[in-house]
C-alpha cells in the first residue's frame, strides 16, 4: 500500500518522485529492505481454542496461545486492511526462525 512520496529532485523539468510504503508511520524501506513482505510469504490460522498458528511459504512455523495469541489475534484484527503491516506483525512473531533452529529436525549419521 502505498501512502506517501517524496520529491527527490528535478530532471530535466521532470521531478523524480520516490514512493514509499508506509506502516503505522514507519517506513516499510526501512523495515523490510528486501521488500521480502510484499510477497506475503506468511501465513496463518486460528483455532477454536484461540491458537494462532503461523506459516511460511505453507511450512508451519510457530504455534501461539494463551494471552499471547489473544494480543497478535488483537493486532491482526486492527490491521486487517493493510496486507503489509499483517505480514510485518507474523515476522515479528516468528522471530528469526531461519538461523540455525532449521537443521535440528535432521538427523546425525555417526
Amino acid at each position: 500500500m502505498l501512502q506517501s512520496y517524496d520529491e527527490a529532485g528535478t530532471n530535466g523539468g521532470i521531478k523524480n518522485i520516490i514512493i514509499t510504503p508506509i506502516l503505522g508511520g514507519v517506513t516499510m524501506s526501512g523495515i523490510d529492505k528486501r521488500n521480502k513482505l510484499t510477497e506475503e510469504p506468511f501465513s496463518y490460522t486460528i483455532t477454536k481454542k484461540g491458537m494462532v498458528i503461523v506459516y511460511y511459504d505453507n511450512k508451519q512455523i510457530v504455534m501461539i496461545k494463551d494471552k499471547e495469541a489473544e494480543r497478535l489475534i488483537a493486532k491482526i484484527n486492527s490491521a486487517k486492511d493493510n496486507a503489509a503491516e499483517v505480514q510485518l506483525l507474523l515476522a515479528k512473531i516468528t522471530g528469526n526462525f531461519k538461523r540455525g533452529n532449521e537443521k535440528l529436525g535432521k538427523r546425525k549419521n555417526n
